[in-house]
């Protein structure tokens, strides 16, 4: 549709060729064949427009090679999805969901620094051979211990929070990113619109009345009541 409408201004000089050759035509005599081959250009034209259309679809889904000869489909537009709906199916975007792995590596990465951080204490027990003054045989006495680190020099604090910050700032991160791919949505879904009215445009007026007047017109040329320029018009 974009193409359609940028075609006059982009066809300007074709336009005033097809005039010159008309009018030229009509002096000598060769008006039909001559009108015929402007049309022939303008059919050629068209088709490598639209190969190159079929062309750029079919990048679409990968296919670079081989386009589509045909395309069938139904001009009337699907019902306009509502933008809310929309933008709540964007949590399950790509660059949404790897927030998701992000969050859980940095939530281990704060589990261990935190392990790092508790002071763990030590249990310890054991069988220990004594003698005693005068006692050439000694003896045996079981022995136990409890032993608990002391923070003098470090207790890993400055990691642990440095961990929590880093977890604390992907939020923000995130958001940032759905903020984005909102705004991005929203020129989208603008387009979006503005075509899906226009083809509902064309489809309930246009389109009906362009073909039903190209119908009366053959007709009327079949029945000598229109010329040949009536009919290329």
């Amino acid at each position: 549709l974009d193409g359609e409408r940028a075609a006059p201004g982009s066809n300007t000089e074709a336009n005033v060729a097809a005039s010159s050759v008309f009018a030229l035509a009509a002096l000598d005599g060769k008006g039909p064949a001559a009108c015929f081959a402007v049309a022939r250009a303008e059919v050629a034209r068209a088709e490598r427009e639209a190969e190159g259309a079929r062309r750029a679809l079919a990048a679409l889904w990968g296919a670079t090679t081989d386009p589509p000869e045909a395309l069938a489909g139904a001009l009337m537009p699907v019902p306009l999805p509502p933008f809310a709906s929309l933008v709540d199916d964007l949590d399950g975007a790509p660059e949404l969901l790897r927030f998701a792995a992000e969050a859980a590596r940095r939530d281990a990465v704060v589990g261990v620094e935190r392990a790092a951080y508790r002071l763990t204490p030590t249990v310890s027990a054991g069988i220990r051979r004594y003698h005693a003054p005068g006692d050439d045989g000694g003896g045996f006495g079981i022995v136990a211990g409890v032993g608990l680190p002391l923070p003098v020099f470090t207790r890993n604090s400055d990691a642990a929070q440095a961990a929590v910050e880093r977890r604390a700032a992907l939020d923000p991160e995130r958001d940032a990113v759905r903020d984005s791919l909102v705004s991005v949505l929203a020129l989208a879904y603008g387009r979006l619109a503005a075509a899906h009215d226009e083809v509902a445009i064309l489809s309930g007026t246009a389109v009906p009345g362009a073909l039903d007047a190209a119908s009366k017109v053959a007709e009327g040329y079949g029945l000598g009541r229109f010329g040949i320029l009536d009919v290329l018009d």
